[in-house]
């Protein structure tokens, strides 16, 4: 579940940035028209792999304690 929760996020991260970053880049040419915008794929899907991989490195080994812990003796905690 915390996998889950951590993937939608980064996607909706992702989403929200190359959305962003791709009106950004389109204002700027309109305003600049003689300028050539060369976009450089490779550096945002690098940045979009090194984020997932970092996530999953950091959430993934607590995803895994989290889910061996029994569910029933924590709710009965105070």
């Amino acid at each position: 579940m915390i996998i889950t929760q951590v993937f939608l996020y980064l996607l909706v991260g992702i989403l929200t940035g190359v959305v962003i970053g791709l009106i950004v880049t389109r204002s700027i040419f309109l305003i600049d028209t003689a300028a050539a915008i060369h976009f450089d794929f490779a550096l945002p899907v690098l940045m979009i792999l090194l984020l997932i991989t970092i996530s999953l490195a950091v959430f993934l080994p607590y995803g895994i304690y989290m889910s061996n812990r029994n569910l029933a003796d924590e709710l009965l905690q105070e």
